[in-house]
C-alpha cells in the first residue's frame, strides 16, 4: 500500500469516505441522532425522516460536558454578580465620597471574589483535557464541591455585608453637639 501524502490527506479529510458509514449501520439497529429514526442498512449518509447529515465519528466516553458546563456556570454566574457588585459600589463610592459605612473594604471584598471566580473560570478553560480524562462520577463530584463552595463563600460574604451596613445603621447618626434646648 502506498504512502499517503498530505495531499491525499487533505483531500480525505474533505471528502469523507461514506461508504464506512453505509458498511456500519448495514445490519445495525441504530438511531438518527437527531430524531431517533432508524437508520439500519441506509445507503447514504442522510436520514431520510428528518433530512439531517450524518457521520461517523470517534467518542469517549469521559467526554461528557455536563459536570463542567455546571461548573463554569457556577463560577461565571458568581463572577457576573461580583461584577455588578463592584461595580454598584464603586459608583457609589465615586457619586458620595462622604458616606458613613466603610463602602471600600467591601468593594475590594467584590473584587477579590470576581477575581477568584474569573481565575476559576479560566482555570477549568485552560484545563478542559485534564477534567474529561477523570471518571464521569469525579467530574460531577469536583463541579457539586465547586458549586457549593462557592455559594457558601458568597453566602459568608452577604453574611458579612449584612452585618456591616445592618451594624452601621444601627448606630445611627452621631449625636450632635449643638445647643440643647432644655
Amino acid at each position: 500500500m502506498p504512502h499517503a501524502t498530505t495531499e491525499t490527506l487533505a483531500q480525505t479529510e474533505q471528502t469523507p469516505d461514506h461508504s464506512l458509514f453505509v458498511r456500519f449501520v448495514a445490519g445495525r439497529d441504530v438511531g438518527c441522532p437527531v430524531c431517533d429514526y432508524s437508520i439500519r442498512d441506509l445507503t447514504g449518509p442522510t436520514c431520510p425522516e428528518c433530512g439531517c447529515a450524518l457521520e461517523l465519528r470517534v467518542g469517549s466516553p469521559h467526554l461528557r460536558t455536563g459536570a463542567w458546563v455546571f461548573a463554569i456556570v457556577s463560577f461565571a454566574l458568581a463572577l457576573g454578580f461580583d461584577g455588578v457588585v463592584s461595580i454598584m459600589f464603586t459608583a457609589m463610592l465615586v457619586l458620595n465620597p462622604t458616606q458613613r459605612w466603610e463602602p471600600i473594604g467591601m468593594v475590594t471584598l467584590f473584587f477579590l471574589l470576581a477575581a477568584s471566580m474569573l481565575a476559576g473560570v479560566l482555570l477549568l478553560v485552560r484545563r478542559r483535557t485534564l477534567w474529561a480524562r477523570r471518571p464521569l462520577r469525579q467530574q460531577w463530584a469536583i463541579a457539586i464541591a465547586i458549586f457549593l463552595i462557592v455559594g457558601l463563600l458568597h453566602a459568608a460574604v452577604g453574611g458579612v455585608f449584612v452585618l456591616t451596613v445592618g451594624g452601621a445603621k444601627a448606630k445611627g447618626p452621631a449625636p450632635s453637639a449643638g445647643p440643647s434646648s432644655s
